[in-house]
């Protein structure tokens, strides 16, 4: 039985404690097998962590590598249009002492055999030739439209 003193405390005079000391002392008993699921759970969730870290540096080395070779591809484009410039083609031609041909020939084809196969074409054609045979005359139609071609070409 508790008494109340006149201010509201409890009074505590000749009360033994040494009940209250074994309830505060004692400690909850912790199950063998929760404390195992709590120890795997935390080295399930140490090993996300790890993983996520891992994927992280992958994908940081994968965005530099990107970046290197985007860099690259930027110099290779620069240096294959300073190669097709023509005013440097030119130049180099020059140094090269390549002059423009004196005459043009054009062969044009005729739209039958452009549009057929390489077989057909091959089977069309003589498989050899004998050396003093002349090659044959050609065409005054085809003669008259590369002259006119080479005419506007100029």
């Amino acid at each position: 039985m508790r008494r109340q003193t006149a201010g509201g405390r409890l009074d505590l005079v000749g009360r033994d404690m040494a009940s209250d000391r074994r309830a505060l002392g004692r400690r909850p008993r912790v199950s063998p097998a929760l404390l195992a699921v709590v120890l795997v759970a935390a080295l399930a969730l140490a090993a996300l962590r790890i993983d996520l870290i891992r994927v992280r540096y992958g994908l940081a080395d994968a965005l530099s590598q990107e970046k290197a070779l985007l860099e690259q591809r930027r110099e290779a484009l620069a240096q294959l249009r300073t190669l097709r410039d023509p005013a440097r083609l030119a130049r180099v031609a020059r140094d090269y002492g390549l002059r423009r041909p004196a005459r043009i020939i054009e062969l044009p084809l005729l739209p039958a055999v452009a549009a057929a196969p390489a077989e057909e074409t091959r089977a069309s054609e003589p498989v050899s030739k004998s050396p003093g045979e002349e090659p044959p005359a050609p065409d005054p139609a085809l003669a008259a439209n590369a002259a006119g071609t080479r005419e506007a070409a100029r």
